[in-house]
């Protein structure tokens, strides 16, 4: 994927309170897979690391 084209989708993070804005609380793996365009084992590491921030805003 060009570095370009990977700035044009939105990361998990954005993704995540765009769906929020719209008053959608969940998501699907195969519908974030879909819409970010990422790998599965992508899509795994993009969780973590989202999962981590968390924690550590939110002990």
């Amino acid at each position: 994927m060009t570095a370009e084209r990977q700035k044009s989708l939105p990361d998990l993070a954005a993704w995540v309170d765009s769906r929020q804005s719209q008053g959608l609380y969940f998501l699907t793996r195969e519908e974030a897979l879909r819409s970010l365009r990422q790998s599965d084992s992508a899509f795994k590491q993009a969780a973590a690391r989202h999962t981590s921030c968390q924690e550590k805003e939110h002990p």
